[in-house]
């Protein structure tokens, strides 16, 4: 089974971006249902992991308020897909 990670985030909106608080992914363009979310801080580590089977939104609200300013990563699960997401928290 092949994993396929893409960094194209042309559509997919993040906002605002960098951030103080949190940042707001529309997903209404891609064609596939996320699953899950995991967020990672710059050396790798997961930082949160939120299972979205059950959403019925198309956009998704990641929270970094209680985070140290820096980048983080945002990664999307779509079946065997999976979309990453560079965020900035100041």
């Amino acid at each position: 089974m092949s994993e396929n990670v893409s960094t194209d985030i042309s559509d997919v909106d993040v906002f605002p971006n960098p951030t103080s608080n949190s940042v707001r992914i529309d997903i209404s363009k891609l064609n596939d249902d996320i699953t899950a979310y995991a967020l990672y801080d710059l050396n790798g580590k997961i930082v949160s992991y939120i299972n979205l089977s059950n959403m019925s939104s198309k956009v998704i609200n990641v929270d970094l308020s209680t985070q140290q300013s820096g980048v983080y990563f945002v990664k999307l699960f779509a079946g065997d897909e999976q979309k990453i997401i560079r965020v900035a928290k100041l």
